[in-house]
């Protein structure tokens, strides 16, 4: 993480946060829900990309270090809010690269709708462990907190009293069957579920996200981009078949990588399958 910067720009008036390192062709990270924040691709791949590219990993609207927005709850919110400041930092063309929940924004982003500037319109797309078709139902307290009127109460009980053992359990079941390692678990302690503002934003976001991907689906079709789908065989959260697979066969272009024994964290772990599907869509695009 040696030579990472931490800053922020402002886009409507609301601070977006990110951190960046390296020089060359821009790669932008979006990390996913429930996770942390863009931090989270600093125990990935972020410096390795950084030795060959400027790397950007921003913190999506309403966590960590970036603010809300209005219309937030959304995968094309999202992205035309971060590709504005991806704008901003004068960023062409970046590798769009999307973890779970922000590989739905990735997608958002690369279907464009008129409001992403067209500088930044991605030369290429990798999905990794991205939701790309209907979610799983959200947990019965994250429906609850994203339409409750008492939510900041409810989010306050989650993070800080039963904060502990939920926190546990939920690295327990988001990483299944790896494990977490030491450093992010300090990561984790300091920083997860400790903000009930973040933890609602959380939850409105996956709430919202089934309507949002029936509205995008119909339109995948028309990615000409190259596209690496990167997905763990063993993701328990996000299974392959109902998410990577479908996608795959939308798009007969893209390239699809399912990894033997991995879950939905394998970004974590598998760093040569990432560095090689950027290497694949940098050939693609120089050619």
């Amino acid at each position: 993480m040696n030579g990472t910067e931490e800053d922020h720009v402002v886009v409507d008036g609301t601070r977006v946060t990110f951190r960046a390192a390296g020089s060359g062709p821009p790669v932008v990270l979006i990390h996913g829900s429930g996770n942390g924040d863009g931090r989270d691709w600093q125990f990935s791949v972020f410096d390795e990309l950084a030795r060959n590219n400027r790397v950007v990993a921003f913190d999506r609207p309403g966590i960590g270090g970036s603010e809300a927005i209005a219309g937030g709850d959304g995968p094309r919110a999202q992205a035309r809010h971060l590709a504005r400041a991806t704008a901003q930092l004068d960023l062409q063309a970046p590798l769009l690269a999307g973890h779970s929940y922000g590989g739905a924004v990735g997608l958002a982003w690369a279907l464009g709708d008129g409001a992403i500037p067209a500088q930044v319109a991605p030369r290429g797309l990798m999905l990794l462990a991205a939701i790309t078709h209907t979610p799983p139902p959200p947990p019965a307290i994250f429906r609850m907190l994203a339409r409750s009127v008492i939510s900041g109460p409810m989010a306050w009980l989650v993070c800080h009293p039963m904060r502990a053992g939920a926190l546990k359990s939920l690295l327990s079941q988001t990483f299944a069957p790896q494990e977490p390692g030491p450093e992010y678990l300090d990561y984790a302690q300091a920083n997860l579920l400790c903000e009930p503002s973040e933890l609602i934003a959380n939850a409105r976001e996956m709430v919202a996200l089934a309507e949002a991907i029936h509205q995008m689906l119909p339109s995948y079709g028309r990615l000409t981009m190259p596209v690496e789908i990167l997905h763990g065989e063993a993701d328990a959260n996000i299974p392959a078949d109902e998410h990577a697979v479908s996608l795959a066969k939308l798009l007969p272009h893209a390239h699809l990588n399912l990894l033997a024994g991995m879950g939905h964290m394998f970004h974590h772990f598998a760093k040569d399958k990432i560095l090689e599907a950027v290497a694949r869509i940098d050939e693609k695009t120089q050619s």
